[in-house]
């Protein structure tokens, strides 16, 4: 199984068909300022929790992982002509209940005022997809989930979020994975997912 070896370092065995972790988020202000905190509970605690059923990984190898690639995607990384932060800060690991914090950087795009998207132009939208593509790859970190509904904005903002089906390092593989469903799931390239989220926006 993954398990954390030390800061940021995975090692990944065999997963097993009954793997499957859920986990928890939510929204916290503290000193007047929004956080999320997300956590994973083993499944047989599982009561307020939403499983990732797609993964397969225990809760101490999903929290690792995911901790693993905010921290990774928080390093300073040139991408030509990508300025500015496209990703949530990681805030605080808590290693011992398997939770961390996170910045908040605002609501969905299917969920945000139009008014905020309606703001931007198709040629926003496709720059900044463009970039946190570019930005992904090079720090080897695979997505697998880049959409509007994984992608936040505030005010003219955007972030992409939401990394519970993510690889670091191409880790782990598809053979690692005891549902391999979501890696052949066929989806709408990002940067035309964002644009025809914003044209239904401000059509309303």
């Amino acid at each position: 199984m993954m398990r954390l070896l030390s800061v940021g370092v995975l090692a990944l065995g065999p997963i097993s068909a009954e793997a499957n972790g859920c986990y928890w988020t939510k929204v916290v202000v503290e000193n007047n300022v929004k956080t999320v905190h997300k956590g994973f509970r083993d499944p047989l605690k599982r009561r307020g929790c939403r499983w990732n059923h797609d993964s397969g990984l225990r809760p101490p190898e999903a929290y690792a992982l995911e901790v693993a690639i905010l921290e990774r995607l928080n390093e300073p990384r040139n991408a030509s002509q990508c300025t500015g932060r496209y990703f949530p800060r990681l805030l605080r690991r808590h290693d011992n209940n398997l939770s961390f914090v996170q910045s908040y950087d605002g609501t969905n795009l299917l969920e945000s005022p139009s008014t905020a998207q309606c703001s931007l132009s198709n040629e926003d939208l496709t720059r900044f997809a463009t970039c946190a593509e570019a930005l992904l790859e090079a720090a080897h970190v695979v997505h697998y989930d880049l959409k509007a509904k994984n992608t936040v904005i505030s005010g003219d903002q955007l972030t992409a979020i939401d990394f519970d089906l993510a690889t670091l390092d191409g880790r782990p593989s598809l053979t690692d994975l005891s549902d391999r469903r979501y890696r052949t799931r066929t989806r709408t390239a990002y940067g035309p997912a964002l644009r025809e989220a914003r044209a239904a926006r401000c059509a309303l």
